[in-house]
């Protein structure tokens, strides 16, 4: 649970290319929780599961549409110090941050090593390895199979093995995250962009920064409050020819509802003679 609310503070910054990577000043990797894949999408099926509560009353299913009754959403924010006590300013182009929730969590990753390097750099700044194991048939820079494990120890941020190894590493590391939550409002009369976002974090060495993904469908509904991928108005069932009204005998069963809220706002049967 996050305690603490972080103002927000305001960084003169030239953004005009990302710093490179340089280790000994430090460094920050920033990630974005990813979207669920039901998140502002609605499948074919359960548009299908929808209709069929609809037209036999009973209780419609929920979707997230990723935005709350505002058209505002959140997200958390990871950020990966480098080295682990790398001292930072973490701020928001707009929005609240509350956190960070500092936890050291475990990551499995493949890594393809070869002779004569024994340094292996990983996609996260590593605390310690837990193990290092060949994945399936090695070799050593003898020609010689090797498999199993193989000591490793944390250097400069590095993985390096004990020794030269031809193969696929699978290494389990610790990391250093800290986890931050992020509250976006839109933007009272922009056309488009309104949930427009930019994360950065700041430290002596340099400056790393990320833009925000809203939600799937955000920009495109927040005035409808519709992200869900349905779209608007009525559906329809019956028989409606192109040629005009259904002949005598004809009706139609007419639902309107509201697709964000899941509301219906009507439910009739329309006769035609």
């Amino acid at each position: 649970m996050y305690q603490e609310k972080v103002p927000n503070r305001n960084l003169i910054i030239n953004f005009a290319a990302s710093p490179p990577r340089v280790q000994n000043q430090g460094d920050l990797i920033i990630e974005q929780s990813p979207w669920g894949s039901g998140v502002g999408r609605v499948t074919v099926g359960a548009i299908v599961a929808y209709m069929q509560a609809m037209v036999s009353h009973r209780q419609a299913p929920e979707f997230d549409c990723g935005l709350g009754a505002n058209g505002g959403y959140s997200t958390t924010i990871f950020v990966y110090p480098a080295p682990a006590e790398l001292a930072y300013q973490f701020a928001v182009s707009r929005g609240e941050i509350t956190g960070p929730t500092v936890s050291d969590v475990e990551i499995t990753e493949a890594v393809q090593v070869s002779p004569p390097d024994t340094e292996v750099s990983l996609r996260y700044p590593a605390l310690s390895v837990k193990s290092a194991e060949i994945m399936g048939q090695g070799y050593d820079d003898t020609g010689a199979p090797v498999t199993g494990q193989v000591s490793a120890s944390v250097v400069d941020n590095e993985v390096r093995l004990s020794r030269p190894i031809y193969g696929t590493v699978r290494v389990k590391y610790l990391v250093r995250v800290h986890a931050y939550r992020v509250t976006i409002e839109p933007l009272d009369g922009a056309a488009e962009n309104k949930h427009a976002c930019t994360v950065y974090g700041r430290w002596p060495g340099g400056v790393r920064w990320k833009t925000l993904e809203p939600p799937p469908g955000a920009d495109d509904n927040v005035d409808s409050l519709l992200p869900c991928g349905f779209g608007g108005g009525s559906t329809e069932f019956g028989d409606l020819p192109d040629g005009g009204p259904p002949g005598a005998g004809k009706a139609d069963k007419l639902i309107d509802i509201d697709y964000c809220s899941q509301q219906v706002l009507k439910d009739e049967i329309q006769s035609h003679g």
